[in-house]
């Protein structure tokens, strides 16, 4: 495609953020969020200028965001900080759609044994301290936050969907290190209580819309090329009915302590 070509309306389009970090598609150095974010921006700026021929389309012109894991984080740290990307670009985006995303960071049960195939694809950004910057958050005399799952009212929860992993035996990233290090109440990397989002409004808590799939992180068995997360997705981006439901349980039952089994 020409520099230059226009695009249509409705397109898909891939935003490769990773592709500077290797040596084969890029420069081979290791960028930080904020300029992955800034790149998010900018193309974001160059598909509004392909796809709107006059002023009529540059008003009803949206883009909705997709992030797989590292992607949401990227796609918060465009839409929450001030110091990334442009105002003008934030407004564009209608809806936000992540699976897997380590929306409070990711967390290892085993402390010290952290294997090093970790280091390579910068776990410090996964880290609560870091995330406090990159996602413009505040702390309490310079400590860091217990969640930064927060859009911190930059963003409405309600345009913003979490698609939650629960199957962490079928993650095999490290030789199943990775899913041992986490623990099983996750999808392999990423704890359940870690990939959704909330924001506060008039004092309240507003939790965006999630769903939870019994899928691992990735692979062959992974969430992102699943029948739920491609449902979940257009159901969310394209549907006009909303059902809230709540499940309150009074009572559960349990077997004796001493119960015993006879032939």
């Amino acid at each position: 495609m020409a520099p230059d070509a226009p695009v249509e309306p409705q397109s898909v389009i891939i935003y490769r953020y990773y592709d500077q970090v290797s040596a084969s598609f890029g420069e081979g150095k290791t960028e930080s969020i904020e300029q992955f974010a800034q790149g998010l921006s900018d193309l974001i700026l160059k598909l509004k200028e392909r796809v709107c021929v006059d002023e009529d389309d540059v008003k009803i012109f949206r883009v909705y965001l997709f992030g797989h894991s590292m992607g949401g984080l990227v796609i918060r740290c465009f839409i929450q900080n001030p110091n990334v990307g442009n105002a003008d670009e934030k407004k564009l985006v209608d809806k936000i759609f992540t699976h897997a995303a380590p929306h409070n960071g990711i967390e290892f049960e085993i402390v010290g044994k952290v294997p090093g195939v970790f280091s390579t694809y910068t776990i410090d950004n996964f880290n609560r301290s870091r995330m406090t910057q990159y996602l413009a958050l505040s702390s309490t005399h310079g400590s860091t936050p217990d969640r930064v799952d927060t859009l911190d009212g930059k963003f409405d929860p309600n345009r913003f969907f979490c698609l939650v992993g629960t199957n962490a035996k079928d993650y095999a990233v490290a030789k199943g290190w990775s899913s041992r290090v986490v623990g099983p109440i996750s999808d392999g990397l990423v704890r359940i209580t870690n990939a959704t989002v909330s924001s506060e409004s008039n004092g309240s808590k507003i939790q965006a819309p999630r769903a939870f799939v019994h899928r691992s992180h990735s692979g062959y068995y992974g969430i992102v090329n699943s029948e739920e997360g491609y449902q979940n997705l257009t159901r969310f981006l394209f549907g006009d009915v909303r059902v809230d439901g709540v499940l309150e349980i009074s009572d559960l039952s349990l077997p004796p302590e001493n119960r015993t089994s006879t032939a």
